[in-house]
């Protein structure tokens, strides 16, 4: 999980620039529902969760099948049955400078964290995260934060590891702090909510289940336990879906079916919690895109637009499977549970039958060795082991991209991004060149030579070098990209170029109108770095966009350019979804960013006493959060404090001394007022 780390650029005036992460939805259009299925909150909003064991009664195979499954094991209490990490004899860990013991006292558990310098912590184990790959181990901190220890247990090796191999780290690479309930629990429980005092700091985290619970993907039970409490299931002969109360991914469109699992399968930004499976996806978050600040040194994105770590959901809802076939995660997975590693509805050596459902025309039979030239048994013949590579890696371990794609050893030599074909396993021993003869061979070059661009754009966008400007309006409008670098070109153009992408605004303009929301959304958080007036009235009309994160998207990229009000037809729409801007923010109140984020709001529309209170709150929770003291700076002048404004960005030199322009901030702030 991600949420927005929206730091507002540095400005020098009482107008100030609010930006909100622009990362964005799903590349979809929105479908059609199916006539027999009323909009979802009519039936479900009522309904409350009564948790999976309410379902055991009448549906004992799939909750004993749930309960095999790692959704059901996902935290639990530490024991003899759920802890399976060594706290006995492989006990201790050395990490560049820090040394982490785990033990057992009393019957209860342990680990204690002692750094190169500094004093030795011992904190109990309350909680076990994970079993099947990573163990993870959490204690409660006297503020409510759950926090995951550092010394984590690979499975696979049966050893101990920093847990910054496998999270976003410093230089250092040690000392990493996770907090569960503030950073993984809109997938990690059921009906979790984290609870969070601004005014103490202080965490009262409740949940139903530390588990992904049946209703997190069946809605919750309770009106529809009480329809059958009246009514024996033998009676029952279903005539339509939602009359039970209850909701099965099957009876989804693709795209609401699809956006189920990627409220957890993928890395994604925030916005709101309270989602529900059959909700819109987009009401509630956005997949990430290549342009967002990435604090993982191994990068979230090679520059073809494929994840380096954890993506499935944007790589996939990007791809032609998904796109034209409307395949969906369960076209090959089980959701419950499987007897293969991978959750496939088949074994993994025959999961070439999953994809000749809807290719056997092309594929199927003799076809399938005149497309893949290997022999019939071998990997090479394997449709997974040419389109899905092994090439993202996370929990220490390499997984399969589902972006569903053709391998292009060119941005192998090129970028260093791997390609299928010269993985482990496969042709290791040839060298990338060689494969681009073989391909060349077999298929010809064409498909990939129309595509290298793409990857070149962006590639030269993290540069910030100039030369990517055209080839990114030229990729957002190419249709044979695959979506998530599409829209990162757009967003790269605002985010990456600002001013110096002025020529591209009207092509930006066009992409406000694309039936593709991650396009639209893309390109109105981009507008918003780019100082052009042409672009206000046609983000306007987003206002009334039915995607709510888009909506204060289209809020913030207005703010963005300086426009605190609108008249006419749009004041009203504007006025709405500003409310929900500042939801949006409130929904997570204990992100330092976001406050930051509201005292920017109440400063731009001079309510500079409330500006303060939210700068003050974010300091709270990180007093070495620059952008809280800049910004504080111009609130306290514009209330005429200026010692205050001084003090408070002299603390942001001593924090960043490179940061804005503050140093001509303090010098201006220093000089004399001339006399009236």
């Amino acid at each position: 999980m991600r949420r927005p780390r929206s730091l507002g650029p540095a400005v020098s005036s009482a107008v100030l620039i609010v930006a909100f992460c622009g990362v964005f939805a799903a590349a979809t259009q929105e479908p059609t529902r199916p006539a027999t299925e009323p909009p979802h909150r009519e039936w479900a909003k009522d309904a409350r969760p009564a948790g999976s064991k309410s379902c055991e009664k009448c549906h004992s195979e799939h909750y004993q099948r749930w309960g095999d499954s790692v959704h059901s094991q996902m935290v639990r209490l530490p024991g003899p049955e759920s802890v399976i990490g060594d706290f006995t004899r492989d006990n201790v860990l050395h990490w560049k400078g820090y040394t982490y013991e785990m033990f057992i006292k009393d019957g209860k558990y342990f680990m204690t964290v002692q750094p190169a310098k500094g004093e030795r912590t011992m904190y109990p184990v309350d909680f076990v995260v994970g079993s099947r790959r990573v163990q993870g181990y959490m204690t409660r901190l006297p503020d409510g934060r759950l926090y995951l220890l550092p010394a984590y247990w690979l499975v696979a090796t049966q050893a101990w590891f920093d847990s910054s191999l496998i999270t976003p780290h410093t230089d250092e690479g040690v000392g990493v702090k996770q907090y569960w309930n503030t950073n993984c629990l809109a997938c990690h429980a059921t009906d979790l909510r984290f609870g969070f005092d601004p005014k103490t700091a202080q965490y009262s985290t409740k949940w139903l289940e530390l588990a992904i619970g049946c209703e997190a993907c069946h809605n919750p039970g309770s009106k529809h336990n009480e329809y059958f409490e009246k009514k024996s299931a033998r009676e029952y002969a279903r005539k339509e879906f939602n009359e039970t109360f209850i909701s099965n991914q099957r009876y989804f469109d693709y795209v609401r079916s699809t956006e189920l699992c990627a409220s957890c399968h993928g890395t994604k930004v925030n916005y709101f919690l309270g989602y529900w499976p059959g909700d819109r996806a987009f009401d509630y978050f956005s997949p990430m895109l290549m342009t967002i600040e990435s604090h993982d040194q191994q990068g979230d994105f090679y520059p073809d637009g494929r994840p380096t770590r954890f993506n499935h959901f944007m790589e996939f809802m990007g791809s032609k499977c998904f796109l034209q076939g409307k395949a969906t995660c369960i076209s090959c997975h089980e959701g419950h549970s499987s007897q293969n590693e991978s959750l496939l509805l088949v074994p993994k050596e025959e999961s070439n039958r999953l994809c000749l459902n809807c290719h056997q025309e092309k594929y199927g039979g003799t076809r399938l060795t005149a497309h893949t030239f290997h022999l019939p048994d071998s990997p090479g013949s394997r449709c997974y082991e040419c389109h899905m590579g092994e090439v993202l890696e996370r929990l220490m371990m390499h997984r399969l991209d589902h972006s569903l794609d053709n391998p292009i050893p060119e941005n192998t030599i090129r970028y260093g991004i791997p390609n299928t074909c010269n993985k482990s396993g496969c042709h290791a021993d040839k060298s990338a060149q060689w494969v681009i003869r073989t391909l060349n061979q077999w298929y010809g070059p064409d498909n990939r030579e129309k595509v290298l661009y793409g990857t070149e754009a962006m590639w030269l966008a993290r540069q910030r070098d100039k030369r990517a400007v055209p080839l990114l309006v030229r990729a957002m409008k190419d249709a044979n990209l695959r979506m998530t670098l599409r829209a990162s070109a757009v967003s790269a153009l605002g985010k990456q170029f600002g001013p110096d992408a002025t020529a591209a605004v009207g092509d930006l303009i066009g992409m406000l109108r694309s039936d593709q929301p991650v396009l639209r959304l893309a390109a109105a958080e981009s507008l918003s770095h780019i100082p052009d007036t042409r672009a206000v009235d046609p983000i306007a009309r987003l206002l009334v966009d039915p995607t709510r994160v888009l909506r204060i998207t289209a809020v913030a990229a207005l703010t963005n350019l300086r426009v605190a009000k609108l008249t006419g037809p749009a004041a009203e729409p504007f006025e709405r979804a500003k409310q929900e801007y500042l939801d949006a923010l409130k929904s997570w109140p204990n992100v330092p960013e976001f406050r930051v984020n509201l005292g920017n709001y109440h400063l731009l529309n001079a309510k500079f006493d409330q500006a303060v209170e939210e700068y003050l709150v974010a300091l709270q929770i990180n007093p070495e959060l620059r952008e809280a003291w800049y910004f504080i700076g111009f609130a306290y002048a514009m209330r005429g404090e200026p010692k205050k404004a001084i003090g408070a960005w002299k603390k942001v030199r001593e924090i960043s001394p490179g940061y804005g322009n503050i140093d001509r901030l303090i010098s201006l702030a220093e000089q004399p007022k001339p006399p009236q």
